[in-house]
């Protein structure tokens, strides 16, 4: 039982990780970064408005950095909820599921998962 619980876990875990917006955001972070490294290293840039792109720049890598801090916690935190729940529900769930057959199934499970989401998503893009 412990192992059909925490592969609907796991799903429901990889369902909520593919629809966060978290590639997107990342995107934006490494275009700011790339910017900002290019502002830096520009000889025809002066100082001063150096260190006012700079400053729009860390703004703008804080602001996405607390977003997608935001979203990883919001996994961590209904993974944590739905193994206190599972657990609840049969004692010892989240013994195994921390344990490493628990980890090597949710590991193994959600990896398959999610290479199967992402190929029907772009098999029905196509």
């Amino acid at each position: 039982m412990n192992w059909v619980l925490s592969c609907l876990l796991t799903a429901g875990l990889v369902e909520v990780f593919l629809r966060l917006p978290l590639a997107e955001k990342g995107t934006q972070f490494l275009t700011v970064s790339s910017k900002a490294a290019r502002v830096v290293r520009s000889p025809a840039i002066s100082d001063h408005w150096k260190e006012l792109a700079m400053g729009a720049y860390a703004k703008t890598s804080f602001k996405l950095t607390a977003i997608l801090a935001a979203m990883i916690g919001l996994v961590v935190v209904l993974a944590v909820a739905g193994i206190w729940l599972l657990d609840l529900v049969h004692p010892g769930f989240s013994e195994f599921i921390i344990g490493w057959t628990g980890l090597a199934v949710t590991l193994v499970f959600g990896i398959a998962w999610a290479a199967v989401r992402v190929r029907l998503r772009t098999g029905a893009a196509a």
